[in-house]
């Protein structure tokens, strides 16, 4: 998970929540450096549109910041992430607050990795939450480190499909930040 990894190469994790609603959570997964926060991934959480019962009461702790993945297994639950693909985010200069948040001094493509986040108890079938992108800076995870987390995926681009919509995705939430700066 994020958080563990985070925590053992920064020494330091936390969630600061940049959006939230019922249809998607955008996060920045942080470590601190000199007292500020460094985003270290920007976690793009689009919510299944069918929400199980059985969810609903983690749903309202992640909406309100707690971490996805630590919440389902604290609480039980077996997680599984669906990977549907990992790529390059290309250098965009309508991402320079992105940059800032990551406290990139250069342009940097960003490694990028897609999936379905899954969960079940004992022996039901797997019931979707979200689905998730996960941008992260390449001070955490470079393209090659992420290639070698997520289990068996091809080093090249994948589904031209997603890259697309992480793209516009960010490009929505940024335009949208900036504007409520």
């Amino acid at each position: 998970m994020n958080s563990q990894r985070i925590l053992q190469k920064f020494g330091s994790y936390g969630v600061d929540i940049l959006l939230a609603d019922d249809e998607l959570r955008v996060s920045s997964l942080y470590s601190k450096a000199e007292g500020k926060h460094v985003t270290r991934t920007l976690a793009m959480v689009s919510f299944s549109t069918q929400m199980w019962d059985p969810f609903k009461k983690m749903h309202e702790q992640i909406l309100n910041g707690a971490s996805i993945g630590a919440t389902f297994q604290a609480s039980g639950w077996k997680i599984d992430k669906e990977l549907l693909g990992v790529e390059l985010l290309r250098y965009d200069p309508a991402f320079s607050q992105l940059y800032k948040w990551m406290t990139l001094s250069r342009a940097f493509d960003l490694p990028v990795h897609t999936y379905v986040f899954r969960a079940r108890k004992d022996k039901h079938e797997w019931m979707s939450y979200a689905t998730i992108a996960e941008i992260h800076s390449p001070t955490y995870l470079t393209a090659q480190e992420l290639t070698q987390v997520a289990d068996e995926i091809s080093k090249e681009a994948t589904d031209l499909k997603l890259q697309t919509d992480v793209r516009h995705l960010l490009r929505e939430f940024l335009l949208k930040h900036a504007a409520a700066q």
